[in-house]
């Protein structure tokens, strides 16, 4: 009878620790599955970040390319004398503001009586047009300087001036026009002008356009003359 006793217990001991072995087995494998689960959420949700990381890239790029296609293209050119009263033009680089290149043109005004045109500049004393207004005048062609915005009307306007700038209490006059009045490079060609105040010739004496005068002019052109 004892040894039966005993049998018994011996035999709930082994289903006691058959018991807490399963136990622990399935609590470890439960463990190990939570985990696993969890290094795959991880994954994933490495690769939807990428995902949306590389969609915020292409809709801020979007954007950009949005606004900037609304932006005008600027472009700056530098316009001076020099000692034998040599008129020039060179583009300036937007990014350091310095002049860039060669000079585009250069032409003589000499005394200021004769006319003379270029390619991207001209000259007329005492220029009339259809306001008839008799002042020594500089001009600027436009379709040469911006062929890209033939059609657009690019819109320019003076800036900066230096040297003798404030030209003996003369101001400094601007006109453009699409070729209808400023003809002086033909017909229907966008042109833009400058002239001084009371200067029926530029001959650089009182104001009228001294040697080493400089002036910069910018123009906005459409965003497509990227």
């Amino acid at each position: 009878m004892l040894f039966n006793v005993r049998d018994t217990e011996k035999k709930s001991i082994m289903k006691l620790i058959f018991l807490t072995a399963s136990l622990f087995f399935v609590i470890t494998m439960t463990k190990g599955s939570k985990l696993e689960g969890f290094e795959d959420f991880e994954e994933r949700n490495d690769i939807d970040q990428s995902e949306v990381d590389d969609s915020l890239s292409q809709e801020a790029a979007a954007g950009l390319n949005a606004q900037t296609s609304s932006q005008p293209v600027t472009q700056i050119f530098h316009l001076w004398t020099d000692g034998p009263r040599n008129l020039k033009i060179q583009k300036i680089n937007v990014g350091t503001l310095t002049s860039e290149g060669d000079v585009l043109e250069s032409i003589a005004l000499g005394s200021g009586s004769i006319s003379k045109t270029g390619a991207y500049l001209a000259y007329r004393p005492e220029f009339k047009g259809y306001h008839s207004t008799g002042l020594g005048a500089i001009f600027l062609n436009l379709e040469k300087l911006f062929p890209c915005a033939k059609k657009a009307r690019p819109i320019c306007g003076r800036f900066t001036f230096e040297e003798d700038g404030f030209l003996k209490g003369k101001a400094l006059l601007q006109a453009a026009d699409s070729g209808a009045d400023l003809k002086v490079f033909g017909n229907n060609i966008n042109t833009y002008g400058i002239a001084i105040q009371d200067c029926e010739k530029l001959d650089g004496k009182n104001g009228c356009l001294p040697s080493w005068y400089q002036v910069t002019i910018v123009c906005y052109l459409p965003s497509s003359c990227i």
